[in-house]
């Protein structure tokens, strides 16, 4: 059956998405697309280019969580890729549809990390709208929006960026198939973190916003991965509270779990302690938002925040 489909952002990740979807039959899956986005021309450029593939689409020039409560075409989907956070769980908890997210998320300076983040929420799965709702209230209480074009006057940083987005909105794509599965029948799980060319499930706790690293480290290493992950042999971790959220990269050889890379997001540095509690040199240079093998480190840098791109 054709789907009715609600995107929310028109800028490169809109265009990402409509690329990977225009690639591949569009007209044979969907019926109509609605667009928003508030900058000018950016949803009626974007929408353009759905009608040119002849699929009827319509562009809204406001924020998503505004257009989705404007629309009374029924939705059979909603695919979120904006550059800021907190109107995702507005639009989720508004319309209660099937719904594709995803975030690009970059550690200010040089050396700060790119990874990315999606959810698939199918229809009527309480758990994974809760999770996903749960890891975007927190990152959207301290990291700040920014466009892409802050992260790409670092020309690495651009390529990095380039093939992450595409990678992951073409992920987007092929989710939206699979939107009306149980989850348990989603390959690689509901929840995924990007990193590089790697797609790992994603599993998500709460931790206290005082947890010392050597804490977060002993309780992503020994998190309950649900049965239906249990064949891969790595899974990545997030570790959510209201000032910082944690992701830490696990594998497991010959039945042993070993963190493999910590990326920690959050809005600054506490000031230097003089304390030499175990962990806290390491804990102040991974938390400076510098993506490195779990390994000691003998000072730190300046405090850097975190940033979201679409």
């Amino acid at each position: 059956m054709k789907k009715n489909i609600f995107i929310g952002g028109a800028h490169r990740g809109g265009k990402a998405i409509t690329e990977a979807a225009l690639k591949d039959d569009a007209i044979d899956k969907f019926d109509s697309v609605l667009i928003s986005d508030p900058k000018e021309n950016r949803a009626k450029q974007l929408a353009l280019d759905w009608s040119r593939a002849g699929i009827r689409s319509q562009a809204y020039e406001v924020p998503c969580e505004v257009a989705i409560r404007r629309i009374n075409t029924p939705l059979d989907a909603a695919l979120l890729s904006i550059d800021t956070i907190n109107p995702m769980k507005d639009v989720m908890r508004e319309r209660k549809v099937p719904t594709q997210w995803q975030l690009m998320v970059k550690g200010l300076g040089a050396t700060g990390p790119l990874i990315g983040i999606s959810g698939s929420v199918p229809r009527g799965d309480n758990d994974v709208r809760g999770l996903s709702e749960t890891l975007i209230d927190s990152l959207g209480r301290f990291i700040k929006p920014t466009s892409s074009s802050a992260v790409r006057e670092n020309l690495l940083n651009a390529d990095l960026l380039y093939s992450l987005r595409k990678s992951v909105s073409w992920h987007s794509v092929t989710r939206l198939d699979m939107l009306d599965r149980d989850p348990d029948d989603m390959p690689g799980g509901s929840l995924n973190f990007f990193w590089g060319d790697e797609r790992l499930p994603l599993i998500i706790e709460q931790k206290s916003p005082s947890q010392e690293l050597v804490e977060s480290k002993k309780q992503a290493l020994e998190v309950n991965v649900p049965q239906r992950l249990q064949g891969s042999k790595t899974h990545a971790v997030a570790l959510v509270s209201s000032q910082n959220v944690d992701f830490f990269v696990v594998n497991q050889v010959r039945g042993k779990r070993f963190a493999r890379l910590h990326v920690p997001l959050m809005h600054s540095l506490p000031a230097p302690a003089s304390s030499t509690r175990s962990g806290s040199a390491a804990g102040l240079l991974l938390l400076a938002g510098i993506a490195l093998p779990f390994l000691g480190a003998a000072a730190a840098p300046a405090a850097m925040a975190a940033a979201v791109t679409d």
